[in-house]
């Protein structure tokens, strides 16, 4: 994830290993996790540790730099339409096959319907 990104959860998420991305020279991952200067150089650290599976979780360009590596997408669509300056890169249909698709209505959690959603890289 991106520093924004981690810093915006407050504190890392249980049982996992944060790997953070950030330009700023002077960013300190807390115990245990990761800080690294770009992409390139955290996807070497994984390989070298044999971390079988990555989730990235953000921000904006981190999602821009990675979506090309990924075999599987797992989004969250919600119905509704809040201002923003980040985004999501295009999911382009002639690349990325959507595989199921899971419904849920607005209730007393969530004002706003949404699903979840995975795509599946297409193998040439």
């Amino acid at each position: 994830m991106g520093r924004k990104t981690y810093e915006s959860l407050g504190k890392p998420l249980p049982n996992r290993k944060h790997i953070i991305i950030t330009r700023n020279p002077d960013f300190q991952a807390p115990e245990g996790h990761y800080a690294f200067s770009s992409v390139e150089e955290a996807v070497i650290f994984c390989n070298k540790i044999g971390v079988e599976q990555l989730f990235i979780i953000g921000g904006g360009q981190i999602y821009e730099e990675t979506i090309n590596r990924c075999d599987r997408l797992e989004i969250t669509e919600v119905e509704a339409e809040p201002e923003g300056d980040t985004f999501f890169p295009e999911i382009d249909p002639k690349i990325w096959k959507e595989t199921e698709r899971e419904h849920f209505p607005a209730d007393e959690k969530n004002e706003f319907p949404f699903a979840f959603v995975t795509y599946q890289k297409i193998k040439k």
